[in-house]
């Protein structure tokens, strides 16, 4: 997987994907500005120019184009336009997009580092509602995904601790000579990642359903 992420980032950085994606960039501006112009239409005028480009390049140019596009429009009618923490440097008016999930690290010097990057007002905090089962050594942090009745069913007989770092509880298991990290997240947890948020000068966040769908409840005070 990693030699997979290592061989994308190479083929990004390359100095015609650079110059792709910086004429994509200004051409987005250009087509916001345009009185009548949508990003629909600006990324129809710019795809014969696609024609002979090689696919990476393409979808460069066109999400460049397309998402500076969309930036102005929302500039212009007083929208709010969320993006990804990777964009943010390049969108300024845009709110970042910031995911609580960790699996290694500490959630507040995750949080302070971004605010210091982008200013806590433009973040927008993902909080996702983790449940996911590390087999230990896992050096890349990829864990598998759990569903709410197999984490119920693991967790069973079994002591959970609170993880202060990571703002997330957690146990281990062993199965098949392997030792087993599972994180997971509950109503407790999401409402400490929002205190966080708060004292740190965060005011906006996401909850994701259904996989915060049992935590809602509780966080909304009817549970």
């Amino acid at each position: 997987m990693l030699e997979n992420i290592l061989l994308g980032l190479q083929n990004l950085f390359t100095g015609t994907h650079m110059l792709v994606c910086a004429v994509g960039l200004i051409a987005g501006i250009v087509f916001g500005a345009l009185p009548g112009f949508s990003a629909t239409m600006g990324c129809a005028v710019m795809i014969p120019f696609t024609y002979s480009m090689e696919p990476s390049a393409a979808l460069l140019l066109l999400s460049a184009a397309a998402l500076d596009a969309l930036a102005e429009l929302c500039r212009r009618y007083g929208r709010t336009l969320y993006v990804p923490e990777r964009c943010g440097g390049q969108m300024p008016d845009a709110r970042v997009v910031v995911s609580t999930a960790l699996s290694g690290g500490t959630l507040r010097r995750r949080l302070e580092e971004v605010c210091r990057r982008f200013g806590p007002r433009r973040i927008a905090l993902d909080l996702a509602c983790v449940r996911a089962d590390f087999s230990l050594p896992a050096p890349y942090g990829d864990g598998t995904a759990l569903t709410a009745r197999q984490l119920a069913a693991l967790r069973e007989q079994r002591p959970v601790f609170f993880s202060p770092e990571l703002c997330a509880r957690y146990f281990t298991y062993g199965q098949g000579g392997m030792t087993h990290f599972v994180l997971f997240d509950d109503a407790d947890t999401l409402r400490r990642k929002m205190a966080l948020a708060a004292e740190l000068g965060i005011q906006t966040g996401f909850l994701t359903l259904p996989e915060a769908a049992e935590a809602l409840p509780l966080l909304l005070g009817k549970g």
